[in-house]
């Protein structure tokens, strides 16, 4: 029976990347952002290779129309929740943090993650297996000053999916996240889209970590100590 997966934040790296891949070993593939144009183009790309992929338009934001999306998709057995919708001019420092600018991350990062989760859990249970696959940045893990909003919203997503994969593991299913601590670029060895969408497929098939880290993380909490820890 084909599997399914739904590549919820799809972009033009390594969500299409991941999307490219699952779909080349057989998978369904649904693809889900907010731009209904560049979906259709993604998905158009896809077809191309012979791939079944389908475009299922949704601000991630947008918590009931993320999982009218889902459900449109219908059964899901990996979900990979990875969007990045950050704009620069929305990043904060600690101070600067006001109940709004934060509720924005949260909305995506872990509202929004919550509520894929919730929508195809139910059906893995059901079936005693699947994969809930996420990815965020360094700020994740190690906590930078100047993305202070962000980093709230990337280091809960992180802890959810290690608590997640901890009480669903027994049941069969798995849940795991990329922490990416590199710029992603083609051609640029692991932060190649290709590569990371690689890692994440090897999380599918091994199914034997909660995180797996990109890049040195112990390079970026030195690199962030030589940062401003306020606005100048």
């Amino acid at each position: 029976m084909t599997k399914t997966v739904a590549v919820v934040g799809v972009g033009p790296g390594v969500g299409l990347s991941t999307a490219r891949l699952f779909g080349s070993k057989g998978f369904r593939v649904g693809l889900i952002a907010r731009n209904e144009e560049k979906l259709a183009g993604y998905v158009t790309e896809l077809r191309a290779e012979g791939i079944d992929a389908r475009a299922h338009p949704a601000d991630i934001a947008d918590h009931a129309r993320l999982a009218a999306a889902l459900a449109e998709i219908g059964e899901v057995d990996v979900l990979v929740f990875g969007p990045n919708v950050v704009d620069i001019d929305e990043l904060q420092f600690p101070t600067e943090l006001t109940v709004a600018s934060v509720r924005q991350q949260l909305d995506v990062y872990v509202l929004g993650a919550i509520t894929a989760v919730r929508q195809v859990l139910p059906g893995m249970q059901a079936r005693g297996e699947g994969t809930l696959l996420f990815s965020t940045g360094a700020s994740a893990a190690q906590p930078v000053p100047m993305l202070a909003n962000l980093g709230i919203a990337m280091s809960g997503l992180r802890n959810y999916v290690h608590t997640l994969n901890a009480e669903l593991a027994p049941s069969g299913i798995h849940a795991g996240t990329l922490t990416v601590c590199v710029r992603v670029e083609k051609g640029a060895g692991e932060a190649d889209p290709d590569a990371i969408a690689a890692r994440h497929y090897a999380m599918y098939t091994d199914r034997d970590r909660a995180e797996e880290i990109i890049g040195d993380l112990d390079f970026i909490a030195t690199a962030v100590k030589q940062l401003p820890a306020r606005r100048t």
